[in-house]
Order: structure tokens, then C-alpha cells, then sequence
């Protein structure tokens, strides 16, 4: 289990050096999807944030957690279309988009909060 400040300091640097070919991702992005379901607690923060692209960097960073949930590596992808699709739907039943309107994005964070107490 990664430490809860090793996690709180990777969430305030979900912001910095983004890939100048994927500005949606950051070496904090990467390392908090490694960290996995762990990070989700501190990630809910992030994605209420008014930057639109700290939201879509934890955005990012929660993708990354529930696809490797299911089994995903990075250079591999996923062991299967079952489990691509599983992740898929996953993450649609939480439903962020860090574009929405606070309203919608308050919803699907708590929908994300009642996933991580039944899978965290």
C-alpha cells in the first residue's frame, strides 16, 4: 500500500511536466495509476478541481487505476476483449467527464466514492 502522503504529494503534481505530445499525461498521472485503487480517495480532490486540466489529468489517473484493475499493462494492453470491455464498462458506470458541469461531475464522484468503498 503507497503512502497516504507519497499519494497526496502525487496528486498535487498532477499538473507538472505534462508529455508535450499527450498533455493529458503526466508522470504524476502515470505513477498514480500504478499506485492503483489506493490513489482513488485523494483523486476525488483532483477531479472536483476548477482547472479543466488537473480535472482530465486525474481523470486520466482513474482510468488508469480501473484498467489495470482489469488487468492492463502499459506496452501489452489488456489480457483480453472481456476485460477491456469490463473496464469500459466500469468506468461508464461511474460516469466522470471532466468536461461536464459541476452538477454531473458531483454525481459521478460520489458514484465513484460508493465503487472504491465496494472494491477499495
Amino acid at each position: 500500500m503507497a503512502e497516504r502522503e507519497q499519494i497526496d504529494a502525487l496528486v498535487r503534481a498532477l499538473d507538472d511536466d505534462p508529455d508535450p505530445l499527450h498533455l493529458d499525461m503526466t508522470p504524476a498521472v502515470q505513477a498514480l495509476g500504478e499506485i492503483g485503487i489506493d490513489a482513488v480517495p485523494a483523486l476525488a480532490g483532483a477531479l472536483e478541481s476548477p482547472s479543466e486540466d488537473t480535472r482530465l489529468r486525474a481523470q486520466r489517473a482513474l482510468e488508469a487505476v480501473v484498467q489495470r484493475r482489469h488487468g492492463f499493462a502499459p506496452g501489452r494492453g489488456f489480457p483480453s476483449e472481456r476485460a477491456e470491455q469490463d473496464a469500459r464498462e466500469e468506468l461508464a458506470r461511474i460516469g466522470y467527464d471532466h468536461e461536464s458541469e459541476p452538477p454531473e461531475r458531483a454525481a459521478a464522484i460520489e458514484r465513484l466514492r460508493v465503487w472504491h468503498a465496494a472494491n477499495g
